[in-house]
């Protein structure tokens, strides 16, 4: 799931692909995926995010 401080910010505001160096192809909410979702996208407690980046980079994002 999306880390508890990232809910209710939207994809722009994470800043994620700089600070963290991984890309979101896309968010599950619920039923549904959001596939490439857009910069105004605001994460929601549940979501499950599928990022792309080095090993590095992905196990900093599951330490949160």
């Amino acid at each position: 799931p999306a880390p508890a401080a990232w809910q209710n910010k939207t994809l722009m505001d994470l800043k994620i692909r700089a600070k963290w160096g991984v890309n979101v192809l896309a968010i599950r909410r619920g039923g549904k995926i959001n596939v490439s979702p857009a910069a105004d996208f605001v994460i929601r407690s549940g979501d499950i995010m599928v990022v792309l980046g080095d090993s590095l980079a992905l196990e900093a994002l599951q330490k949160l």
